[in-house]
């Protein structure tokens, strides 16, 4: 019969870290860097985690696991090359770019939840703390903007707009492509203390009104924003946000999906606050053509920078010992 494979990884991710080193096996080796097995696996989590995946048969969690694998085999040559061409420097400021990127969307999530109860039973869901789940998401968007934007600039190419006949040919080939796909938005956020008495919270949503109404009029944003937000992760940037997509934060902000740059939206309602938002920018058709542009690009780089590595892959010649759980 066949076997299902239950995603419990959260099970070693919680293990001691001297039993996790007796089970820690290698997946692969890139040059002289080694990938191992819960590095992988926590990923192979993560990643059904994030898509609710509660079950899969051996041949899909191969299949991914695999996919993760390489992906971090090519991040890892990635990264060598940044380290072998840029200063110290240079890497410092990536670093910093990384770090105000997570510390916004941080921000921005933690103002959806209302309370302390709120944050515990979100760590919960997640099976991580705060924190934890932090730097996981400072990881990722590390990996995100080496792939996306070093190893482009790296390849030292440039990719112009597209023409109205490549636009034309790109909507014909892909008629499901469609522009909006991420939004950058700017937001003032006007928090509601826990337990504030529902006469108080009229006088906080009359408060926001009067500034959302200021925006409508076209008093400078930003100003309004170093003026009145009390999110104070977002209002050191003028209250923009990195780009997001639908679902990223609380469903009220998927309003603003339908506005178009310069567009005001809000006092939108959170379990911890109110937001006015303004749309900063929108991904149109251009965008997603120079976004695939530079994606080819990179690939090209990176299959350049495999055929010039040492790269072994030891083949795991049955499942993970803490991964799966067999069942009848």
């Amino acid at each position: 019969m066949k076997r299902l494979v239950w995603i419990t990884l959260l099970l070693y991710l919680a293990l001691p870290a001297a039993h996790a080193r007796i089970l820690e096996t290698i997946d692969a080796k890139v040059n002289d860097e080694l990938i191992l097995s819960g590095e992988v696996d926590a990923r192979v989590y993560r990643y059904a985690r994030d898509r609710k995946l509660t079950q899969l048969s051996d041949e899909q969690y191969q299949e991914i696991r695999n996919r993760i694998l390489n992906a971090m085999i090519d991040q890892a040559l990635i990264l060598q090359e940044v380290k072998k061409r840029l200063s110290p420097e240079e890497l410092e400021r990536i670093r910093q770019t990384v770090e105000r990127q997570t510390n916004q969307e941080m921000a921005a999530f933690q103002s959806t939840l209302a309370s302390p109860q709120d944050l515990a039973e979100k760590e919960q869901s997640m099976g991580m703390t705060w924190e934890e789940y932090r730097q996981a998401q400072y990881r990722l968007n590390y990996d995100r903007y080496l792939s996306e934007v070093v190893a482009f600039q790296l390849s030292r190419r440039t990719v112009d707009r597209p023409t109205p006949e490549e636009i034309e040919a790109f909507q014909q080939e892909h008629p499901e492509a469609q522009a909006g796909g991420e939004v950058e938005i700017a937001h003032i956020q006007i928090n509601i203390p826990e337990g504030t008495p529902p006469e108080e919270e009229q006088a906080i949503r009359r408060k926001a009104e009067e500034i959302a109404a200021r925006a409508q009029a076209g008093e400078n944003f930003g100003n309004l924003v170093m003026a009145y937000s009390q999110n104070e992760a977002t209002r050191r940037n003028r209250g923009l946000l990195p780009p997001i997509k639908k679902g990223m934060l609380h469903p009220e902000f998927d309003a603003v999906f339908e506005l178009q740059p310069g567009d005001i939206a809000g006092p939108l309602r959170t379990p911890g606050a109110y937001h006015i938002v303004q749309v900063q920018r929108k991904n149109d058709i251009s965008d997603l053509i120079i976004q695939n542009k530079k994606q080819q690009i990179v690939e090209e780089l990176v299959k350049d920078l495999r055929a010039k590595a040492k790269i072994e892959i030891r083949p795991r010649t049955q499942m993970s010992p803490i991964t799966p759980l067999e069942i009848p």
